[in-house]
């Protein structure tokens, strides 16, 4: 298991220099009060990942199994530790490339094998203060720049410093990132399992009454290990629900950011990225149209508008045909219809993609889940995706069976 020695010595130390503040002996009655009234989780996730890529002769078939132990010690004083790992084993036979088992010959399902520290954290929080500090879960927003990737079956999470001021109607948010665990860790290979990062991340929601939430950020991103993701990143979001009637409601989500080289980039560009999605919210269902746009270059490399610390599954189809945008950029047009029946939650998505920076049509793909929870701690996901290509990548197919339970 792996996690940087310099958050775990201060992880370590601040307890120690907490409890200096105060009576020794109710110091340390305090701190085994919190340790013993603690919860302890054990959360274990099956999948099965089916995988048909045209530009592979042998399909990809992962079965595997990630088990997930935490412990959270009650409050103390407003603090409160968090020790989490995370075991991924494959179960049953290796007919995957894991980015780190060697079988090249079969399409990527980046869930490698391996142990570590999810998260490893101190934390203080009141009514209006929050800090945090260690490895931990960051989620901003739609996880559209800052997110946990917490699709696949080893998270991303970050080696970080992070503070949150809470007020009336706005929220700050800062954070600065050490480290970057990726999906692809924890042992070594290629992609890295890590990226060395000296970033910033500052985060301002604004409540705007029935008109929703206004959000201003900016992510200044510099990783030494991986200087074409250094990247600095301005932008704005706007969202909420408009109530029409007692039932029915308008959606709306509208961003807008621009990116420039930062940090050892050797590319001196300008990309921008904008996304509107409108649409009806009724019942317990949400019908949504929208689109996406990430800027490319139509002759020049490295341009194009990218999303490294993203949720990338999140966003351009579920088959990952996008998860870096292509030089040439990305628009993307799609419409959903996701709710609620009988206990189900469906939700069924088309996208059509297309070159932002020159006239080429990428391809469709369709998606669709079915999910459904049981007796407050099982859940059942079946999930699928068809990306059919029209000169991007080649024709891919997949499909998920998924089985959580909380413990």
């Amino acid at each position: 298991m792996r996690v940087g020695p310099f958050w775990l010595g201060i992880a370590l130390a601040l307890p120690c220099v907490a409890g200096a503040a105060n009576d020794e002996a109710s110091a340390t009655e305090g701190w085994f009060d919190a340790l013993r009234h603690g919860e302890f989780h054990f959360i274990p996730r099956y999948r099965y990942e089916d995988v048909d890529d045209e530009a592979f002769s042998e399909p990809a078939r992962a079965s595997t199994l990630r088990s997930r132990f935490s412990y959270r010690t009650a409050a103390w004083h407003g603090w409160t530790a968090l020790a989490e790992v995370d075991d991924l084993r494959s179960i049953g036979a290796d007919e995957y490339n894991s980015t780190r088992n060697g079988e090249v010959t079969r399409p990527v399902v980046a869930d490698p094998e391996g142990t570590d520290f999810n998260q490893l954290s101190l934390a203080y929080a009141d009514e209006r203060y929050a800090f945090t500090l260690g490895r931990q879960r960051l989620t901003l927003d739609d996880h559209r720049f800052v997110s946990p990737s917490s699709w696949r079956q080893n998270e991303q999470t970050f080696d970080a410093v992070s503070a949150r001021v809470r007020f009336a109607r706005a929220e700050f948010l800062y954070a600065y990132l050490a480290s970057v665990e990726r999906i692809f860790g924890p042992d070594p290979g290629v992609p890295p399992p890590r990226l060395n990062s000296d970033s910033h991340v500052l985060n301002v929601r604004v409540g705007a009454g029935a008109l929703g939430n206004v959000v201003g950020f900016a992510y200044l991103f510099d990783f030494d290990n991986a200087s074409a993701l250094s990247r600095d990143t301005y932008g704005v979001l706007w969202t909420g629900t408009y109530p029409l009637t007692s039932t029915l409601g308008l959606v709306h989500n509208v961003s807008y950011a621009t990116q420039d080289n930062a940090g050892s980039n050797p590319t001196d560009f300008r990309a921008h990225y904008g996304q509107v999605q409108v649409g009806l919210r009724y019942r317990g269902w949400t019908a949504l149209v929208g689109r996406d746009l990430l800027s490319g270059d139509a002759t020049r490399p490295n341009r194009a508008f990218q999303t490294p610390l993203a949720g990338l599954h999140l966003f351009q189809g579920w088959a990952d045909k996008f998860t870096t945008t292509p030089p040439q950029g990305i628009t993307d047009d799609y419409a959903s219809v996701a709710g609620t029946w009988g206990g189900f939650n469906l939700q069924v998505v088309w996208h059509r993609f297309e070159a932002e920076a020159v006239d080429r049509d990428y391809g469709e793909e369709w998606d669709i889940s079915v999910s459904r929870r049981f007796a407050t701690r099982y859940d059942v996901l079946v999930k699928g995706a068809d990306y059919s290509s029209r000169g991007f990548a080649n024709d891919t197919t997949k499909w998920w069976v998924q089985f959580i339970a909380n413990f």
